[in-house]
């Protein structure tokens, strides 16, 4: 199988492709993918980026180009622009805006995802495309190239090859899809992937990123205070810095440093992070702790993290109870279940009820579909807890 492709890799050639697909009308997709690194670092770093568009394959090399007429083509056009299982190409796409001085993380007008299609069309959940491609087109992708050094010059012919096939078969299978879903659910896949690309540029938000932790839920307000500081200087430093944010100092052991409050780094050792993590950047840590425990400044009423509502007794039963709604109603519309049952999704979904909003699957295209669950929900508000909310132990100290 002969693939063809264009390598753009000079200025003249990159303003001839933007000049291309600036004719793409609102009703054509334009299929994207990218290569970047990001081992060691907070943004990534972009080492490739693939398009297909009406038949015709192109891959750019970062490296030697000014990708500003590209990126800006990305949020002026209205084409519809298609990737698979694109969040990362997303989050890509999000940072380069910021580096033209956008004053915010953007993603284009109408973007579209492959992989989410699938979900939506009840053909698979989560697969590759090499799979997804042979199931659909009985085409053989290559995956000689899958560990491939993006960053390294120059690409061989292979490493183009492969890239090209990343993008070439995507309307295709994005068609094929499509017509296994009636107008209604396809306008349901429209929303989600608009709800989940804008999500994305939120991830980073400094003022929320402690809500995310794993095991903030069990905090009282004082110490989800703490945490919410080590957030925030943790997420600075590594943008200041470019560090990633797992290096610096893993997600998950956030909590037991807000919890155990190290004074040492032989403490922090006992705490499972890393020793290179220590040796790099103990010293840090502990000096951030320090400085936010002594801190003299009023508690902030802070937003409960979203795994709050684990605490709850009921919060097992409210799940059960959403989850089999949920696999009742997309066996009705023939939808991947597991559109509306992670565990990330209820958890958000009863957290702002309890807080007297509606987020998750009380809201859009997800309220439609399962219809009123306010009853369900309302199995968790008035009750005992298993243990204190954070407002209530932050009471009982004062």
């Amino acid at each position: 199988m002969t693939i063809k492709y264009h390598l753009v890799d000079r200025e003249d050639e990159l303003l001839k492709l933007v000049k291309i697909l600036s004719a793409a009308r609102s009703d054509e997709l334009i299929a994207l993918d990218t290569e970047f690194l990001r081992i060691h670092t907070f943004y990534p770093k972009l080492c490739l980026l693939q398009i297909a568009y009406q038949g015709e394959a192109y891959i750019i090399d970062p490296f030697p180009l000014d990708l500003e007429p590209l990126i800006r083509f990305f949020y002026d056009t209205d084409a519809q622009i298609l990737t698979f299982a694109g969040a990362e190409d997303w989050e890509c796409l999000s940072y380069e805006f910021l580096k033209l001085g956008f004053s915010e993380r953007l993603t284009p007008k109408h973007p579209l995802d492959a992989q989410l299609l699938a979900a939506f069309s009840n053909h698979s959940w989560g697969i590759g495309l090499s799979a997804m491609v042979k199931d659909l087109l009985d085409i053989d992708l290559a995956k000689d190239q899958t560990l491939s050094d993006w960053e390294y010059r120059p690409l061989s012919k292979e490493q183009l090859v492969y890239a090209s096939l990343d993008v070439i078969y995507l309307e295709k299978i994005h068609e094929l899809l499509k017509a296994r879903v009636s107008d209604e659910i396809y306008g349901y896949y429209v929303e989600e992937v608009k709800d989940r690309a804008q999500k994305i540029c939120n991830e980073d938000d400094e003022e929320t990123f402690y809500r995310q932790v794993p095991g903030a839920g069990r905090l009282n307000l004082a110490d989800l205070n703490l945490l919410h500081e080590l957030c925030v200087k943790r997420l600075n430093f590594a943008k200041r810095q470019n560090c990633a944010l797992s290096r610096l100092c893993p997600i998950g052991s956030l909590v037991s440093i807000v919890k155990k409050k190290p004074r040492s780094k032989q403490m922090l050792l006992k705490l499972n992070l890393k020793p290179q993590c220590i040796r790099m950047y103990g010293d840090l840590i502990l000096s951030w702790l320090n400085e936010a425990t002594h801190q003299k400044k009023p508690l902030l009423d802070l937003k409960a993290p979203y795994d709050a509502c684990t605490q709850y007794v009921s919060y097992g039963l409210v799940v059960n109870k959403l989850k089999t709604l949920a696999q009742e109603k997309c066996e009705a519309l023939n939808l991947s279940s597991k559109l509306l049952t992670s565990k990330k999704l209820i958890n958000l979904t009863v957290t702002a009820y309890l807080e007297g909003k509606h987020e998750g699957l009380a809201i859009g295209w997800k309220r439609e579909v399962l219809g009123p669950i306010d009853e369900i929900l309302e199995l968790c508000k008035n009750e005992h807890l298993e243990k204190n909310t954070p407002q209530q132990d932050a009471k009982e100290e004062s």
